[in-house]
């Protein structure tokens, strides 16, 4: 069985091999990617239809350097805000360096109704990864029609040299 180090083949600039172990690492990489933005523009495709906003306040801004393992630098924000259920909410989130906010600022947030935390402000949003979501898409789909035409095409040929052959006497 081979595995894909023997995919290289026998010298670094050629070979079949070598061709099919990048393909193989390239196609992987955007797979990866694919799955990744897919489940960030689920995330944003829920917010755009059921997410509600709201104006919040901010309570307490502090800026961050970023020391603990989820920790990212910027300016931890602890905002509060009233749903349209007239419930009082807390949320926080950690806004990029650079940012100016400051306590008694409003931020508008939007959130899920009747999901506890899940508001978030509407600053930090992720819209890039559906728009990479949606090119890959397109990729994926330019690919597998190109595909499909190249197999197409192999059929038409295959089809016209055995009409050729039998035609031969």
């Amino acid at each position: 069985m081979r595995n894909f180090r023997n995919l290289r083949g026998s010298h670094a600039w050629g070979g079949e091999g070598y061709n099919t172990y990048w393909l193989l690492r390239v196609v992987g990489s955007l797979l990866l990617a694919y799955v990744v933005t897919g489940v960030y523009s689920c995330d944003e495709l829920r917010y755009s239809g059921w997410g509600q906003r709201a104006a919040a306040t901010v309570e307490q801004a502090t800026p961050s350097l970023g020391t603990g393992r989820y920790d990212l630098p910027g300016v931890q924000v602890t905002y509060r805000f009233v749903d349209a259920a007239g419930v009082a909410q807390r949320g926080g989130a950690t806004y990029p360096v650079g940012s100016t906010i400051a306590v008694g600022d409003q931020v508008e947030v939007v959130y899920i109704l009747h999901e506890k935390f899940s508001d978030r402000p509407v600053a930090l949003r992720r819209a890039w990864a559906a728009m990479v979501f949606l090119g890959l898409t397109l990729l994926v789909a330019a690919g597998v029609a190109l595909l499909g035409f190249n197999v197409a095409r192999d059929i038409r040929e295959m089809e016209r040299k055995d009409r050729a052959r039998k035609a031969r006497p």
